[in-house]
C-alpha cells in the first residue's frame, strides 16, 4: 500500500472525484473540508469511516467521519466499507448476496480503522452498499448504481 504525495494525492483527488452537484457530492465535499495536504492510501481505499454495518437499519447517511489529527497529513478513504441497504431500498436480491465481495470490501474497514489508530488520522468511510450506490463512480457513471455486479443481476437498479 503506497501513500501518495500532496501533489499525487490532489491528481488522484481530482480523477476519482464526481462534481460537486452528483450524488456523491456530499461524501467528497466532507473529504475536501479535511484540509489541504491531506494524502491518500491507494485509489481503492480512500478511507471513510462508515465501519461495519451489519443491518440496513438506521443507516441515514451516506458516509461516516472518524476525527483524527490534520497534523497526520494522511486521510483513509474507505468507499465500501459497508454492507448496509437502507430499509427502503428492495434491490432484489437475496440478502446474503450483500454479505459478499459484491456487497463491500470485507475487511476494507477495519484495516481502515487499524490505520486511522495507528497513524492517528482521519478517516472517512461508505455508510452504504456499493449495490446502493458506488461513491467511487462519477455521477453519469452507468456504474454508480450497479444493474449487475460480479455476474448477480441487481433487478432493483434496473
Amino acid at each position: 500500500m503506497a501513500f501518495a504525495d500532496e501533489d499525487g494525492a490532489d491528481r488522484l483527488a481530482r480523477q476519482h472525484r464526481p462534481s460537486a452537484s452528483g450524488p456523491c457530492a456530499a461524501y467528497w465535499a466532507h473529504a475536501s473540508d479535511l484540509g489541504s495536504g491531506a494524502c491518500c492510501v491507494a485509489p481503492q481505499t480512500l478511507v471513510t469511516n462508515a465501519g461495519i454495518r451489519g443491518s440496513s437499519a438506521g443507516v441515514t447517511e451516506a458516509f461516516d467521519f472518524l476525527p483524527g489529527s490534520a497534523d497526520s497529513r494522511l486521510l483513509v478513504v474507505v468507499d465500501h466499507a459497508s454492507r448496509a441497504v437502507p430499509p427502503d431500498i428492495d434491490l432484489g436480491i437475496a440478502p446474503e448476496l450483500t454479505e459478499k465481495h459484491i456487497g463491500w470490501d470485507i475487511g476494507a474497514a477495519e484495516l481502515g480503522r487499524a490505520l486511522c489508530a495507528r497513524f492517528g488520522c482521519p478517516g472517512l468511510f461508505g455508510g452504504v452498499s456499493r449495490l446502493v450506490l458506488d461513491l467511487h463512480r462519477e455521477e453519469d457513471s452507468p456504474a454508480l448504481i450497479p444493474a449487475t455486479s460480479d455476474g448477480y443481476p441487481i433487478p432493483g437498479n434496473e
